[in-house]
């Protein structure tokens, strides 16, 4: 199984662990992504809850106005194990950790609350076709709905090979079906977030974004995207929305793993890759009572 979307010219960024990155998110091709849906297809979250779509200004709104009763994903997912596990190291395999952390928090509000946290490099053995070229979100994505993902304590970053995966896959087998729904626009983005969603986007990753510290917002580049990380919340930052991104970098990368990175960055993004949000996992393995 291949993405079709080889590149051999990854940008590559040393953080300030001195750790070099590389920044594999690649632009989908539009023709694959209804495959990627699953058995059925989906459907886009603005045609299936047009009424909760809202501007930025209304979000803002409504933040403000819920700011001592909603609690922050921040605060939920305080303990460090939920980025330091997700660490994809120095290979180009961002978007399947990316699909596998929103997995594996999913899980957790859900109601499985084992902590465990799926492995990104199993997901990217599966699209990689041997080579360590990125890959483009609906790729992941594919395959976290069709053969799922298994455990990070089994597969870690270095393990991304297929031929070192295939003895997981009765495991991965047990944590599949990420139900997911591309957005048609960033307005939907935001609004599926408020309302309770993990969202999967890509932004343009540069020295600067991969030195800081959690201070502010995030700078990033002014290209197309380059690199997949996960949001998991929308917040207020000077009176405007910034997504609450988390990176696939480990602890030393902003605040321990997470930052703030404005919604201009993703809107450049947006063009060229498709986001998506998602709500819930169905996994093989039944919830237990």
């Amino acid at each position: 199984m291949s993405s079709g979307n080889g590149n051999s010219d990854l940008l590559e960024i040393q953080d300030g662990s001195g750790i070099v990155r590389k920044c594999g998110a690649l632009p989908p091709d539009l023709t694959k992504v209804k495959s990627a849906f699953g058995p059925g297809g989906t459907q886009y979250w603005e045609d299936i809850r047009p009424d909760l779509v809202c501007t930025e200004a209304e979000i803002v709104k409504m933040l403000t106005a819920n700011s001592s009763t909603r609690t922050p994903r921040r605060t939920i997912f305080s303990d460090p194990h939920w980025v330091k596990e997700g660490d994809q190291k120095q290979v180009g395999s961002c978007n399947g950790w990316q699909t596998t952390s929103i997995a594996s928090k999913l899980r957790w509000l859900r109601g499985i609350q084992d902590g465990l946290v799926l492995s990104g490099s199993y997901l990217y053995s599966l699209i990689n076709g041997g080579n360590d070229n990125g890959s483009a979100l609906q790729d992941d994505i594919g395959a976290m709905t069709t053969y799922g993902a298994c455990p990070a304590s089994m597969c870690d970053a270095n393990t991304w090979h297929r031929n070192q995966t295939k003895q997981f896959d009765s495991e991965a087998a047990k944590h599949k079906q990420l139900d997911w729904h591309p957005v048609k626009s960033l307005d939907g983005f935001w609004s599926a977030i408020y309302w309770g969603a993990l969202g999967g986007a890509c932004l343009d990753a540069n020295n600067a974004f991969a030195n800081y510290n959690g201070n502010g917002i995030a700078p990033t580049g002014s290209g197309i995207g380059n690199h997949a990380t996960h949001v998991d919340d929308v917040v207020i930052y000077k009176g405007s929305l910034a997504g609450e991104t988390v990176n696939n970098w480990g602890l030393g990368w902003g605040s321990n793993g997470r930052g703030l990175v404005n919604t201009g960055t993703y809107q450049r993004s947006f063009q060229n890759h498709q986001f998506y949000v998602a709500f819930s996992t169905a996994e093989a393995d039944p919830v237990q009572s």
